[in-house]
């Protein structure tokens, strides 16, 4: 065997090795009440192994410390890694370190409040513990942990009446559309009739994992219980075309996605099919005052051009970091004044050029005479070059807006929960 092949086997067995390691770690991790797997640990009379409780893998001290454990006694090298102290800005890698049993454990912070992701890394090889399940006690995936405060409170459950989820689907274009539908507490034991909000969210929201909108459907019920907002039905789908209208990025360094025109059909398609399919289905006030449209980067863009289209049909639309770069031959090439040291996402290099989006959308006048246009955008992230220009371009058609640019926020789900959390007071008043 020659040393190239020999050096190729090597290197595959470590790889195999490693990858056994992070497995018995991650079997090791605490497992669903249903799919119980009692972990054994070493010798007892006979040569039977003993029982062993798995230890908790994250755990938040009262001064919101955060201590990490995992059992790989077998491991060389454990570490954690979580979305502190920025999310994507500032991802951090934490060595745990090694006691006589075999357990990793470190501590961390303390941590800003927020609701953060963490995964542990065994011997190079990711082992996260049961990727989709939530936590019984806190409603989160099992790979995110809360840290109290003003930015996790409103989405960990307190106890607040529940509503209820529904998953469908329509025809769309030449496909079927799945989403999900929120109805409010006590829909199903009342007649009255009810707002609808429409978020559109993209493709990791349309209703085939359910972990993905948790947050939503707790931060709706703790909004209606504290009367903070309205009782509303929230339809969540990802607004894309059934095989997608991406082009794939822009060719030049600081752009981001593109699309192409299926991206506008499958925006009128919300209006044309899934909006009449939700009114017959469910007990909506079904007009354009008690209807809303908005959502997050491209997909809210998407929204927002369904609703910005049609304001017969819709009286509200917002976007939350709004990706109008990515609108069908609308985006071009700047040389932006910021940099990628301190801003994080996509289209630092890219605008809108705004006499073709407004193209696409001269309905969207004073003459519409929308009730409210929100837009919110993180400090530190580029679409805020775009969030400016479609400032000036509402003032230049008389469109009155609601704008909130969100001190410390980036391109990523912490924007996406205080947005949301911003506009959902604003509706239907």
């Amino acid at each position: 065997m020659n040393s190239k092949v020999r050096g190729s086997a090597l290197r595959a067995v470590a790889v195999m090795v490693s990858a056994l390691i992070a497995q018995q770690a991650l079997a090791d991790m605490p497992q669903p009440a249903n799919q119980p797997h009692p972990q054994m640990q070493g010798q007892g009379k006979d040569g039977q192994h003993k029982w062993a409780p798995p230890p908790q893998p994250v755990k938040v001290l009262p001064d919101n410390r955060v201590v990490f454990t995992l059992r790989a006694p077998q491991a060389s090298q454990v570490e954690v890694q979580g979305g502190w102290p920025g999310g994507t800005q500032g991802d951090s890698h934490v060595a745990l370190n090694k006691d006589k049993q075999g357990l990793w454990s470190v501590t961390v912070g303390p941590l800003a409040s927020n609701i953060w992701n963490y995964q542990f890394i065994v011997d190079g090889v990711k082992a996260q513990a049961e990727f989709g399940r939530k936590s019984p006690a806190t409603g989160l995936p099992k790979d995110e942990f809360a840290i109290p405060g003003d930015k996790a409170d409103d989405f960990i459950p307190h106890g607040a009446a529940r509503g209820s989820i529904t998953y469908t689907s329509v025809p769309f274009m030449d496909s079927q559309k799945r989403f999900t539908v929120y109805t409010p507490p006590g829909y199903y034991s009342s007649d009255e009739r009810y707002p609808v909000l429409y978020l559109t969210m993209g493709g990791a929201h349309d209703g085939s994992r359910d972990n993905e909108d948790s947050f939503v459907f707790t931060l709706l019920d703790n909004m209606i219980a504290s009367h903070r907002i309205k009782p509303m039905i929230v339809v969540i789908l990802d607004p894309d075309a059934p095989d997608g209208s991406s082009l794939g990025n822009s060719k030049f360094h600081g752009g981001g996605n593109e699309t192409d025109p299926s991206y506008v059909t499958a925006a009128q398609t919300i209006v044309d099919n899934i909006v009449p399919f939700i009114d017959k289905s469910f007990r909506t006030e079904a007009d354009r005052e008690h209807r809303a449209i908005g959502g997050f980067s491209s997909p809210g863009a998407q929204g927002f051009l369904a609703g910005a289209r049609n304001p017969q049909t819709f009286a509200t639309i917002g976007t939350f970091s709004g990706g109008f770069p990515t609108w069908p031959g609308v985006g071009k090439q700047i040389e932006s004044k910021l940099h990628y040291s301190h801003y994080t996402g996509p289209d630092l290099n890219r605008v809108p050029d705004m006499e073709k989006l407004g193209a696409y959308i001269p309905q969207l006048n004073a003459d519409a005479k929308m009730k409210l246009v929100f837009m919110s955008v993180g400090s530190d992230e580029p679409l805020i070059q775009t969030f400016d220009l479609m400032k000036t371009f509402l003032d230049k058609r008389g469109v009155k807006y609601h704008a909130i640019v969100e001190p410390g926020e980036i391109h990523d789900a912490s924007n996406i929960r205080i947005s949301l959390r911003n506009f959902l007071p604003l509706l239907f008043k």
